[in-house]
């Protein structure tokens, strides 16, 4: 047996942001993941740090607000000690709004007339209903391959590839081997009821696409700043002229295979926002499975004296991440949270 302070279990953008951070702190810290780190939900997600989204819900704004707050200087650190960029960007977001979203605009929000649209995407044909949000955005992939490194380089260790059969109050048992802490948490995103019964979680899978330029002998500029959101589409640029296209929202249950109707409607979306989509090529297309609860809010807290849960994001794993890691260590530690945790307590769909 190999004991730890605390083993995380799961490698997704939350659990490797709560291992970083408890790592940090001076805990020997181990994350057990039956695949690769940052291979699922994280890997799959757009990278939209969306606080002022206006589906968002109002309890988990709080989190969300702090989470956000901290984004610059928490990849500041992460970049620095991972020697490794994640593509952060804060151009801003330009959203069409269905009418139902206007009660809950965020008060940052700005409204866009077409002649500002123009100004700041020639590119974008002009919708109705256009507003400004000042968010920011990171290329997942990018973010949990620095924290892993990070993690790493701080001393933590990693066991993947096997399966984690169960947990109890102070092992984690593989088909490998047994794992002993202190101190285990659950980061398992969808499959977290699967390791901890009554917890409901489930997946909520999501198609998506990026498409790229066409070989050019000149390199031409972006033809993307902001990202782009709508009710049937958005649009993520990178830094390397990519352009991420998503996404579905589909009760499939653990069904990961692309649907190429799907696909092609997604890209026709696309173009109809962003007419220059039309000559690039698709350069990848992928599912992923958000992890979702019963309200949209994550699971975070206690579940018995020995082991805690940090999963059921959702559509805002990235946005959440570094808050969660925050309020989890604190709670770990045995100090206070900064925020109230009730709106998220892992109890609250027990009778």
């Amino acid at each position: 047996m190999h004991s730890h302070d605390v083993i995380i279990v799961g490698a997704g953008v939350i659990g490797l942001s709560l291992a970083w951070k408890l790592q940090k702190s001076g805990l020997s810290v181990l994350v057990v993941e039956r695949g690769e780190p940052g291979g699922e939900a994280s890997y799959a997600a757009a990278g939209m740090i969306a606080v002022c989204d206006p589906h968002n819900d109002r309890l988990m704004q709080p989190l969300a607000e702090m989470s956000a707050a901290m984004y610059p200087e928490f990849v500041h650190e992460l970049e620095d000690e991972s020697q490794m960029k994640v593509d952060l960007r804060g151009d801003g977001v330009i959203t069409f709004l269905d009418p139902s979203s206007y009660s809950a605009l965020h008060p940052k929000s700005e409204p866009l007339t077409t002649a500002e649209i123009a100004e700041l995407e020639p590119g974008v044909v002009s919708r109705p209903n256009s507003y400004y949000l000042p968010e920011r955005w990171v290329d997942p992939r990018l973010l949990c391959s620095a924290l892993l490194h990070a993690f790493k380089h701080r001393g933590g260790g990693v066991a993947s590839g096997s399966t984690v059969l169960c947990i109890s109050e102070n092992e984690v048992r593989t088909e490998q081997t047994t794992y002993r802490a202190e101190t285990i948490v659950n980061c398992t995103g969808a499959w977290a009821g699967q390791l901890t019964p009554g917890i409901p979680t489930r997946p909520v899978k999501g198609q998506m696409l990026c498409v790229v330029p066409l070989a050019d002998p000149v390199p031409q500029p972006p033809i993307l700043h902001h990202v782009i959101r709508a009710t049937d589409v958005y649009l993520v640029p990178r830094s390397d002229g990519r352009i991420i296209i998503g996404s579905t929202l589909e009760e499939a249950g653990f069904d990961k295979q692309v649907n190429s109707d799907v696909i092609h409607q997604l890209r026709a979306a696309a173009e109809s926002m962003l007419p220059a989509v039309k000559n690039m090529r698709i350069h990848e297309v992928w599912a992923g499975l958000r992890p979702g609860t019963p309200d949209g809010r994550p699971l975070l807290g206690k579940l018995t004296q020995n082991t805690y849960i940090a999963a059921g994001h959702y559509r805002d794993g990235i946005l959440l991440a570094p808050a969660t890691a925050e309020v989890m260590a604190a709670l770990i530690q045995g100090r206070a949270p900064e925020i109230d945790l009730r709106p998220f307590a892992p109890n609250r769909f027990q009778r």
